[in-house]
């Protein structure tokens, strides 16, 4: 894990620290007259010297917690020195060497003065690619976290919803089991499997973000059965759907949070019954449609917001938001599937 944490500096570097070398030596070299013959080996060694202080100020930011200033007089006065003391302890033999060799490839040194301008502007720009290296991780890092902290809040959102809902629901499965145990003992017995069967699906899928499309679908016409048998007659599912490939989702519940939907924004009555159809559009596309007969007062109070929930859990999960078309007599919700 450190490693892959320390590999965009050493990429950088691997680009960054060669150029520094030809560029910055390059011109100084040809500016002494010295043999064209030797600049690859004066690249060679810059290259070994800039690379210690790539190294050297990546490990001394660690050390000195950020500090650039500091970090920056540090790191060169070392490349000075490193420069300087061999100049200083070597300069006799240099000097002897240059007399005895005719005809010798480096006629002279570079001055030191222009040494270590050379040695002051690489460690300068190091420090700089490397500032811009760890910005840009910074910004890397800080997205991911909203996006994960987004998706936490989203979570927990959801789970906040279920919370409230499943008390709610078993609060209306319980009364309309009570009148059933008097009126029809058989149909409330196939009433307790249902609702049992709902909310072991349900609970069951909790710790997945994603579910099968068959799965999801099968959860949500359990919810409408469960729901017949408070609103007989009241409204009616059509399902006309193409062979889906396993390897599609949608988001945990998705179906059954817009059979909700449905059933808590619509008047319901036997006279005017509610018509839901479930149909696949293309190879990549879940159509949910209803007709509307809205509440007096979901006229002004609806907000949306259980659709935006689910629009903002399929951008989380990576997918498309969902497509909402309104007119006064049809409600329709195009969902796409997600890979699972």
């Amino acid at each position: 894990m450190q490693f892959l944490r320390n590999r965009p500096y050493f990429t950088v570097a691997l680009i960054v620290v060669p150029l520094l070398a030809m560029i910055t030596t390059t011109p100084i070299f040809l500016v002494i007259n010295q043999n064209i013959q030797l600049l690859p080996i004066i690249w060679l060694a810059a290259s070994g010297l800039l690379a210690f202080a790539w190294l050297l100020n990546y490990y001394f930011f660690r050390i000195l917690q950020g500090r650039l200033l500091l970090l920056w007089t540090i790191t060169t006065l070392i490349m000075i020195a490193m420069d300087l003391i061999p100049r200083l302890c070597f300069q006799q033999d240099v000097e002897s060497f240059l007399v005895v060799h005719a005809n010798p490839w480096l006629k002279s040194p570079p001055p030191p003065f222009m040494s270590m301008g050379v040695v002051i502007l690489n460690n300068t720009l190091i420090l700089v690619f490397q500032t811009l290296v760890r910005y840009r991780l910074q910004q890397v890092q800080m997205i991911n976290d909203l996006s994960e902290a987004k998706l936490h809040r989203m979570q927990a959102q959801y789970v906040n919803l279920r919370n409230h809902i499943h008390p709610h629901f078993l609060f209306n499965a319980l009364n309309t089991l009570k009148i059933l145990i008097h009126k029809d003992p058989d149909q409330a017995e196939a009433y307790i499997l249902k609702v049992s069967e709902f909310l072991r699906s349900s609970l069951q899928s909790t710790h997945r973000a994603k579910l099968p499309v068959a799965d999801d679908l099968r959860i949500a016409v359990n919810y409408l059965q469960i729901q017949e048998v408070r609103f007989k007659n009241c409204f009616e599912l059509h399902i006309e759907m193409d062979q889906i490939a396993s390897s599609k989702g949608l988001p945990m519940l998705a179906i059954q949070s817009l059979f909700e939907n449905i059933l808590k924004h619509n008047r319901l009555s036997k006279a005017e019954p509610i018509h839901i159809w479930v149909k696949t559009e293309g190879t990549n596309c879940l159509v949910i449609t209803n007709t509307r007969i809205p509440l007096e007062s979901e006229r002004m109070e609806s907000t949306g917001t259980g659709l935006f929930n689910l629009s903002e859990r399929f951008k989380l999960l990576g997918g498309q938001p969902i497509e909402i078309q309104e007119t006064p007599l049809a409600f329709v919700v195009k969902m796409y599937y997600l890979d699972l």
